[in-house]
């Protein structure tokens, strides 16, 4: 039982020095999560349908990046996003895997990065008559931008991405093509 113990307290001291062997953002084992969120509410004439209903708008992106090597990065990321206006509403939804490359050393002071995957969508339009209309499919996205450390274990993330899109109709039983570029700002936590 004395041998036990010893093994669990030396099998957990060198897990832990392994998990505090960091020496910054980047490093081989260490963690970013990432997250970014936007609200908006547009009205008046441009914006309210027939009825007065204003248009909303909501979307969070979050992501995690696990360091394989140095500099190189693995990641899952999910996002949200969701409109509605009076009776009508859509609700998007995606999820999958990332691999980047951030170009940094120890004495980084902002930290580039580039990142490449894949997201599988699915998305629901709801047209307030009882009438829905699904897409599923893929969303290949390339993406760039900059950490900046603004703490030690605390970053904001500038970021912009470029998605392409392919969604299956299930109604119509047709495939859709569709891009996007989008740019964010968000907070990124450091953990090294």
């Amino acid at each position: 039982m004395k041998h036990i113990k010893i093994l669990a307290i030396g099998i957990l001291t060198i897990l832990s020095a392994a998990a505090s062997a960091q020496e910054f953002a980047t490093d081989k084992s260490a963690v970013i999560i990432s997250g970014s969120g936007s609200f908006m509410s547009q009205g008046g004439d441009l914006f309210e349908d027939t009825e007065g209903n204003k248009l909303t708008n909501f979307s969070f992106d979050t992501g995690i990046n696990y360091f394989l090597e140095k500099n190189l990065f693995l990641s899952a990321n999910f996002g949200f996003s969701t409109q509605a206006q009076g009776d009508q509403s859509y609700h998007g939804v995606g999820l999958g895997p990332g691999i980047g490359y951030v170009f940094s050393n120890a004495a980084s002071k902002v930290l580039p990065y580039v990142e490449v995957g894949f997201l599988y969508q699915s998305m629901n339009y709801d047209f307030g008559s009882g009438d829905n209309t699904q897409f599923t499919g893929s969303d290949i996205y390339y993406g760039f931008g900059l950490i900046v450390p603004i703490k030690d274990h605390l970053g904001l993330i500038i970021g912009s991405s470029y998605h392409m899109m392919n969604l299956n109709n299930k109604d119509l039983d047709d495939s859709f093509f569709g891009s996007t570029f989008s740019v964010s700002i968000g907070f990124a936590g450091l953990l090294f």
